[in-house]
């Protein structure tokens, strides 16, 4: 119900706040400083046309989406909220009981970046939302538009920018609506605020395309990461990773472990030190697992709690498989819950050196594992995920 609430204000604050004199253009000298400059259109094509990774998310008496495959979705439907918005001529509410709503839940929502939500809307009128409809009805200030198309806009509003997207389908008599936005109080930089609004509007614009498959799209490094995902997503691991560096020169002792948080307050990634000893535990662990070597497992059961603390906790009765990829081991885990039903969990750990010191990276249930596995290797080699 919280969910719902927030949904509705934001999408009310973005029409009224639409309507004061408080707008800015959204395109910027890019001679200014402060890294106040607008994308190029080479790189806002390029956002729009390459390909991601999708998956289908069928959910019952709800017409098919796709998302990416690192997204999850929490549906709404009219009976279980109040919500309503007039978009142009378009009247979206949950009393005429012709409303799903879709909230897309991803680590950018977590983190209070952004807002992303999919409308269902059933009407038999095909022509009651139009761009120069909704500019003339939502928004008093045009100046604050910095891109538009047939069925798409996207404009700032003081610290936030908001998209619409629109489409209908005759056949089941359906508006499908996504409204995204960026929130305000977010510390994003201009830049990183007009980039993700591309990103949102590729999206939607995937709603209603076939998925392709986790597997379906390789990313070859981390610098190739760096050049397909949004600013925000990268920028926050380099932010997280920043002291790193020093502290593995100069300030961490055996066994020391620090867990950095993101401006959300969320972990994604811990560093332990580890001592010689330990590490050669580790590596025997870590050679028995792919060998399966069940009586080495059984023995790292009792007694290592520097391991099970820092870098991986085992369980005799689970099975463990292990992928080796330069300096990170993928290691991943299937156990049987009290139901019998089967939980699998995956761990992301990477062993790297400084100069006679031993480290460990680890990241657990990461939800894009090899974007972990390529963000690791390339900070073992170059001590930064800053690439040139």
């Amino acid at each position: 119900m919280n969910k719902i609430i927030i949904l509705t204000l934001s999408i009310l604050i973005l029409v009224s706040c639409s309507k004061t004199d408080n707008t800015t253009k959204a395109k910027v000298d890019t001679k200014e400083k402060n890294n106040l400059k607008t994308l190029s259109k080479e790189r806002i094509q390029r956002i729009l046309t390459t390909p991601i990774n999708l998956k289908r998310e069928q959910l019952d008496s709800v017409p098919s989406i796709s998302i990416p495959t690192n997204y999850d979705t929490r549906v709404f439907f009219s009976d279980e909220s109040y919500f309503e918005w007039q978009l142009a001529d378009l009247d979206i509410s949950t009393e005429n009981n012709n409303l799903i709503q879709i909230e897309l839940k991803s680590s950018f929502s977590n983190e209070n970046m952004i807002n992303e939500n999919v409308l269902l809307v059933t009407n038999d009128t095909p022509d009651l939302l139009t761009i120069p409809k909704i500019k003339e009805f939502n928004l008093e200030e045009t100046d604050s538009i910095y891109y538009e198309d047939s069925n798409s806009i996207i404009w700032k509003d003081y610290r936030s920018s908001h998209i619409i997207y629109y489409q209908y389908n005759r056949e089941i008599n359906t508006y499908t609506i996504y409204h995204g936005e960026t929130l305000g109080f977010r510390d994003l930089t201009p830049l990183e605020t007009e980039e993700i609004t591309y990103y949102m509007l590729r999206n939607a614009r995937n709603l209603h395309k076939a998925p392709i498959e986790q597997e379906g799209i390789i990313f070859d490094s981390w610098k190739d990461y760096v050049n397909r995902k949004p600013l925000v997503e990268t920028n926050k691991f380099i932010k997280l990773f920043h002291s790193f560096p020093k502290e593995m020169k100069v300030f961490m002792d055996i066994d020391e472990f620090i867990t950095p948080r993101s401006d959300g307050n969320y972990t994604y990634v811990s560093l332990y030190r580890s001592s010689i000893e330990t590490d050669k535990k580790v590596m025997k662990l870590f050679e028995a697992i792919a060998q399966e070597d069940k009586e080495i497992i059984t023995a790292f059961k009792y007694g290592h709690t520097d391991i099970s603390h820092h870098v991986i906790s085992i369980y005799a009765q689970n099975t463990y498989t292990i992928f080796k990829e330069k300096n990170v081991y993928s290691i991943e885990e299937e156990k049987t819950a009290y139901d019998d039903s089967i939980i699998k969990n995956k761990f992301i750990i990477c062993r790297i050196t400084e100069g006679d010191k031993v480290f460990y990276i680890r990241a657990k249930n990461p939800d894009n594992p090899d974007f972990y596995i390529k963000m690791f290797n390339y900070f073992a080699a170059h001590k930064t995920l800053k690439v040139e």
